[in-house]
């Protein structure tokens, strides 16, 4: 992702996420879950059997979309 979308400053910054695709393979997905820890410093892929856990009710049609803050888990840190 740019580090500047607006193209003033030059670089990328490497956001790491995770896509799991919903388990209902003969219907289509109803909709993406986007699950991102709250507070600084932490990692959402790193919670990822909680999520599975906390969502499963809802993972037979729905995607869920991870995704590491900068600076965390395997995202890049803004120096």
């Amino acid at each position: 992702m740019p580090l500047d979308p607006a193209g003033q400053v030059p670089g990328k910054v490497g956001i790491a996420f995770a896509w799991l695709p919903h388990s209902d393979r003969v219907r289509p997905s109803e909709g993406t879950i986007v699950a991102v820890e709250g507070g600084p410093g932490y990692p959402s892929i790193g919670s990822r059997s909680l999520y599975r856990a906390l969502y499963a009710p809802l993972l037979q049609r729905r995607d869920l979309l991870l995704v590491d803050n900068r600076g965390t888990g395997r995202s890049e840190a803004i120096y």
